[in-house]
């Protein structure tokens, strides 16, 4: 009875492990995957920097025209390059937490993490449910659940900042028709507009006061909101500053494109909202059914817990319900 219980403890383990390793693999593609350029982005850019060309019918207008959209295409190109041939920069916990606008340090975060999956760890465990299961809920409560508050956080803070980004650009091509200059257009952006965008603004500004340039604030800024419309704003803004040009046609053009793809996400969301609930009811189904035969044939659903067989079978059905999440997730996840 020993030996088959070891022998069941280390098929457990075993497949416990294998399924981490599984559900890495897949997170890795998918970070991998979303992180690489897009040649599209280059063409976005170059239609909102071409809208500060003037064209004229005199030969030298068109010399100068043509030159200047040489110029800018090459810095595309440049810009383009320079992302392919840099290694795939993942995240660590502290910029993060910087992205979710927490104030939060990395150290409390990995405390608060530890705390977690030892309290359930002993909670398991003086349940009775076994070491298997206490292993499970330790990973899930403890690695699982804080990164997870933490992407979400993150992804709201994003979402909240698209929404507002592009009243803040017509801020600032107000700003610079009326003859502010850049500057003081991003003072009043960082002033008045919403957060978050107000808050990276100042972020933008403070860093300028300190020495670093435009280019090099814009830079720092971008680690922190990753969203392409703000990675537009960025390059943008490098652009006219080596190039020159009317800034504020093309800021007016860059204003169009994020609202015309904010438009397109909305229907691309309203298009995918079946498959959405779907994947949603799905995901939700077995642990409903656990839950009711929990409560209505306690003796039952238990046998899952205390049985090593049962415990092979959670981790198993945890494992491939992960994965096939993520690849629903993933299915119904539209670039735009």
């Amino acid at each position: 009875m020993a030996e088959f219980f070891d022998q069941n403890m280390i098929a457990a383990i075993s497949l416990v492990v294998g399924a981490t390793f599984a559900i890495m693999a897949v997170v890795v593609g998918l970070v991998l995957t979303r992180a690489h350029a897009k040649s599209l982005m280059g063409k976005r850019i170059a239609m909102a920097t071409g809208g500060g060309i003037s064209f004229d019918n005199s030969g030298r207008d068109k010399k100068k025209a043509a030159q200047k959209r040489l110029l800018v295409q090459s810095k595309i190109n440049e810009i383009e390059a320079a992302a392919k041939k840099k290694k795939v920069d993942r995240p660590d916990i502290g910029r993060r937490l910087e992205m979710a606008g927490m104030s939060m340090s990395a150290k409390t975060f990995h405390l608060i993490s530890l705390a977690l999956a030892l309290s359930a760890f002993g909670g398991v465990i003086l349940a009775g449910f076994g070491i298997i299961s206490g292993l499970l809920a330790t990973v899930t409560v403890g690695f699982g659940l804080p990164r997870l508050y933490l992407s979400r956080k993150i992804k709201r803070r994003m979402k909240t900042f698209i929404d507002a980004f592009p009243d803040a650009v017509d801020v600032i091509v107000r700003g610079i028709q009326s003859g502010l200059p850049l500057g003081e257009c991003m003072i009043v952006v960082g002033n008045e507009a919403r957060p978050p965008v107000s808050e990276e603004f100042k972020e933008i500004m403070e860093g300028m006061r300190l020495g670093l340039s435009l280019s090099e604030a814009m830079e720092r800024a971008v680690k922190r909101i990753t969203v392409a419309e703000f990675r537009f704003f960025s390059i943008v803004l490098t652009i006219q500053s080596e190039t020159g040009g009317n800034l504020a046609e093309t800021l007016q053009n860059l204003s169009d494109v994020l609202r015309s793809r904010k438009k397109m996400k909305a229907k691309v969301i309203a298009m995918a909202s079946e498959a959405r609930t779907t994947a949603m009811v799905i995901g939700c189904l077995p642990f409903l059914m656990g839950t009711l035969l929990f409560v209505t044939s306690p003796d039952y659903i238990t046998v899952l817990f205390t049985d090593a067989l049962g415990q092979i079978m959670i981790g198993a059905g945890i494992a491939s319900m992960t994965i096939g999440t993520l690849v629903m997730a993933k299915m119904v996840d539209f670039k735009i």
